[in-house]
């Protein structure tokens, strides 16, 4: 996912960090005030809106609420340092102001979480009928099959 400040700037992060942000920085102190709806699509009949923060939708932050965000964010910083510095560099973007939740173009976000979730040692599920890899390299093309 990507957000966008009014300036252009943006700050590109994985679905599953912004999930991880959002619920450390309301374990910090951060009440979230709601987003304002993201743009409408005249193709579609409108929906009601309940200020949601996931997905991205292209929904906008408030500047009060992202400063809100990053006071948190910082304030769970400074009690555990291990927290690492992608989140360190979403605190200094929401300090910046209001922004917009935007969703990445493509597939970029479910490979991301593709990857993350391959990563943290969980298996790849396999699709019906997908090919398997052969356990024993060893064993004829007829052996395999059986």
């Amino acid at each position: 996912m990507i957000l966008y400040h009014a300036n252009g700037e943006a700050f590109v992060l994985s679905p599953v960090l912004w999930r991880s942000a959002l619920e450390l920085a309301r374990s910090a102190g951060w009440q979230p005030r709601g987003t304002l709806p993201p743009p409408i699509d005249l193709d579609r009949a409108p929906v009601l809106w309940h200020g949601a923060y996931d997905p991205a939708a292209g929904q906008q932050v408030s500047k009060s609420d992202a400063l809100a965000l990053s006071s948190a964010l910082w304030r769970a910083l400074a009690a555990d340092r291990h927290l690492g510095q992608e989140l360190h560099l979403l605190a200094e973007f929401c300090r910046a102001g209001s922004f917009l939740i935007c969703a990445s173009p493509g597939i970029t976000d479910s490979l991301a979480s593709l990857v993350e979730h391959t990563s943290a040692g969980s298996s790849v599920p396999q699709a019906p009928g997908q090919i398997q890899p052969l356990q024993n390299s060893s064993a004829s093309p007829q052996e395999a099959a059986s």
